[in-house]
């Protein structure tokens, strides 16, 4: 009896031990691609019993350590959920197919819109107040990351202000500029202008065919921006999102200075150098850091007269963010209108000590159209934002984190702490001293349109507007006292001189204005043949000036002015302006909705060519597709 329970002991301890060698993770990898073949960056991938999951680099490409039985899920925005079952598989490629949509439904294109079954070009839409309206964002073109295939989108910084991505469309074409060509309800603007909450959907032309329209600007792909309309019954709305921010990825830097020293030591004399530091230097900065709140000989404490500064805690802080939005909307058989005001202000992260990496922005949008008989409508689109910017250093200070040392005490603003050590090197800096800046940095941009559009007969329509947009900018420095301290013997080292100090001024004027005429005809003859066309004229006008000047020699810390500066150092000033004439057209044929033939061809006028060589086909299209 006892020799059988024995047995069936060991026979569960095995059967036990072989179901976990068999239940070991196996390592899935693979890419994810559309319809096309293009790799989707961001797709999630994730295990549908537990939700963790993984998510796609730019090439689509993934892997996941999953249990053998397990059913992966792959998802992206805008396209139809797989799941896969994990049996021996190793390596599986997945595509996603976009959702199935009514092929009645239209899409933004160039200069209008078509039916979405009838498209011959390289196109995707972004819904984007379904998209975003589950996560906070700071700005459309950082937004626009994993949204559309093709798409790359890269944030160089994350300094309030200068946070906005760079966009690439199916990669880099040209050794000169390759951002694609941004227009915002039909007229070319910055994205980053527009308020994120009054953006409705963002269309991606990506292949020639798609945005031969707009000529050879369209060479890296356009992205066209349309904002809200009013929709129904009178509606106000209002939305707060605030968050607390801290520095993520903490750089862990050696802040003991002993320790510091000893591997400076160290390094030289695997060089074959003699050592910088002395050992009673060490001894001395470590017997200091056991007693921080000890003094030395002039009274001073430990912890300042022999400094183990952790240079990423002094420069790095928390700050808050909060962005506030309110609307009004509405529509009916007469008018349909959209206002809304928005505010944000970041604190930043780098804020410590006086230093000012925030930023502040107003925002204004009024979309209103009104129709005033059944051939005749009028609207405007009214919008712009000021601007303020902090002026902290923020490259300088990434820049100066590994040029000083632990032995740095970083003091307070005119009293900035120097290397102590006799040993250490001059070049030592004091970071919170390199990134602070007096001044200001002040913009306001607005752009205003008035439009029209007649109707004098079925299926044709003429549209007008005008478009004007000033943008204009303020900077400013000044000196301010910024000298330096001993705090071993708590006396001054030097002081800032007035006579050395410098005002600053920099100011820019910018306007575009640009005018439109688009006639437009559609028809469908014996149910079968849809027939669109459209023809356009443009003009765009753009001027820029600017001036800089720099004076020396401040007569007063408090007297900010430029003419309070003595003597001239540096003036610039320069005016700059072009002009462009476009006349474009298009022509869309389908045959039951299969059988589909476009036309596109524009003509262009540019004041920055020669008189003679002003004028030529800019771009011509002949797709064909079923």
């Amino acid at each position: 009896m006892y020799y059988m329970k024995k047995h069936i002991l060991f026979m569960a301890i095995f059967a036990l031990h072989c179901l976990t060698m068999s239940a070991q993770q196996i390592k899935i990898s693979g890419k994810v691609t559309d319809e096309s073949n293009y790799p989707l960056p961001g797709a999630t991938v994730s295990i549908l019993e537990s939700g963790n999951g993984t998510s796609t680099n730019l090439e689509g490409e993934y892997s996941i350590q999953v249990m053998p039985g397990t059913k992966l899920q792959f998802s992206y925005i805008g396209y139809v959920s797989q799941t896969i079952l994990v049996d021996n598989k190793t390596i599986i490629n997945v595509t996603l197919l976009p959702k199935s949509e009514s092929l009645e439904e239209v899409v933004v294109v160039g200069y209008g819109v078509q039916k979405k079954a009838n498209l011959t070009g390289s196109v995707s839409t972004v819904n984007f107040d379904q998209e975003m309206s589950s996560r906070p964002i700071a700005n459309a073109s950082s937004a626009m990351a994993g949204l559309s295939a093709g798409v790359q989108v890269q944030q160089s910084s994350g300094k309030p202000g200068s946070n906005g991505a760079t966009i690439r469309i199916r990669g880099t074409g040209t050794l000169n500029s390759n951002n694609p060509l941004v227009l915002v309800d039909g007229i070319e603007w910055d994205m980053n202008n527009v308020n994120t909450e009054d953006i409705a959907s963002i269309t991606v032309l990506k292949d020639a065919a798609s945005a031969a329209i707009y000529g050879s600007r369209a060479a890296n792909g356009v992205i066209l921006v349309t904002t809200k309309k009013g929709q129904g019954k009178a509606k106000v709305s209002y939305s707060f999102c605030g968050s607390i921010e801290t520095p993520q990825n903490k750089l862990s830097l050696v802040s003991d200075y002993a320790r510091h020293m000893e591997l400076i030591n160290e390094g030289t004399e695997n060089v074959g150098k003699a050592h910088i530091f002395e050992q009673s230097t060490i001894d001395k900065w470590r017997e200091a850091k056991n007693n921080p709140n000890g003094t030395n000989e002039f009274g001073m404490p430990n912890y300042m007269a022999y400094p183990n500064t952790d240079w990423f805690n002094e420069i790095m802080g928390s700050g808050f963010s909060q962005k506030h939005n309110l609307s009004i909307s509405g529509s009916n058989d007469k008018v349909n209108y959209f206002l809304s005001l928005g505010y944000q202000d970041i604190d930043g992260v780098m804020n410590q000590k006086g230093t000012d990496s925030g930023f502040q922005q107003f925002q204004f949008r009024t979309n209103i159209e009104i129709k005033i008989n059944k051939w005749l409508s009028v609207g405007t689109r009214l919008n712009g934002l000021k601007q303020d910017i902090g002026l902290a250093n923020i490259s300088r200070g990434f820049e100066y984190l590994y040029k000083t040392t632990p032995g740095v005490y970083p003091g307070e603003n005119d009293k900035w702490g120097l290397s102590v050590a006799t040993e250490e090197s001059t070049n030592a800096n004091n970071i919170l001293e390199k990134m602070r800046r007096w001044g200001y940095d002040k913009m306001f941009r607005g752009n205003f349109t008035l439009f029209g559009s007649i109707r004098p007969m079925k299926g044709l329509s003429i549209e007008a507007s005008y478009n004007y947009a000033p943008d204009w900018g303020d900077y400013a420095t000044w000196g301010a006292p910024n000298g330096t301290w001993d705090y071993v013997k708590n006396i001054r080292i030097n002081e800032s001189a007035l006579e050395n100090a410098s005002i600053n001024n920099k100011s820019f004027k910018r306007r575009r204005e640009n005018s439109e005429i688009l006639i437009r005809y559609n028809t469908t003859v014996a149910h079968d043949h849809e027939i669109s066309a459209l023809g356009g004229f443009t003009t765009s006008y753009y001027n820029e000036n600017y001036f800089d000047v720099t004076r020396k020699g401040m007569s007063d810390w408090s007297l900010t002015q430029l003419k309070t500066a003595t003597e001239l150092v540096s003036s610039d000033s320069n005016e700059t302006d072009w002009a462009l004439i476009s006349y474009f057209g298009r022509l869309n044929y389908a045959f039951k909705g299969r059988y589909l033939f476009e036309a596109n061809v524009r003509y262009d006028g540019s004041s920055r060519f020669a008189p003679e060589s002003r004028w030529g086909v800019s771009h011509l299209s002949l797709p064909v597709g079923e």
